[in-house]
């Protein structure tokens, strides 16, 4: 009885060991693939878009704690997460071995402004797609 609760817990505390290692490759490609800073990016252009969006009145103290509240800390972490759960290990360390090379770090190095782009692509997208639902909805009710 014994020998399978030992048994037991070493194929625990092997998973616990994997899923460390896991964690911390996800994270050294985070850092690596630009997706790290893409998210730093995101953030500073929905601030960027608040600011426009908020009347003049509103003090900048205002948008430094704002900065503090929306930390990139807590997303980073949940992608962690998912790059760990998607990716196997051995995915990540091509990856990392492929983002140490010069044709990965200049394309880690153009990732953020290409997100910062697709997001105000996107809204635009959304923004256009909602005008013209709207106004299928007025055709389509005549």
């Amino acid at each position: 009885m014994k020998f399978y609760v030992l048994m037991v817990l070493s194929v625990l505390s092997s998973n616990v060991a994997f899923a460390e290692d896991k964690t911390k490759l996800a994270q050294q490609l985070m850092a690596l693939d630009g997706s790290a800073a893409a998210v730093q990016s995101i953030k500073e252009g929905m601030m960027q878009q608040i600011k426009q969006s908020l009347p003049p009145f509103i003090k900048a103290d205002f948008f430094e704690r704002l900065s503090e509240e929306l930390d990139i800390k807590e997303i980073l972490e949940k992608q962690k997460v998912i790059y760990s759960t998607t990716f196997t290990e051995a995915e990540m360390k091509k990856a990392i071995e492929f983002y140490n090379t010069p044709e990965g770090k200049s394309i880690a190095q153009k990732a953020p402004k290409i997100s910062q782009e697709m997001m105000f692509a996107s809204q635009q997208w959304a923004q256009d797609a909602n005008e013209r639902v709207m106004l299928l909805m007025q055709a389509t009710n005549k």
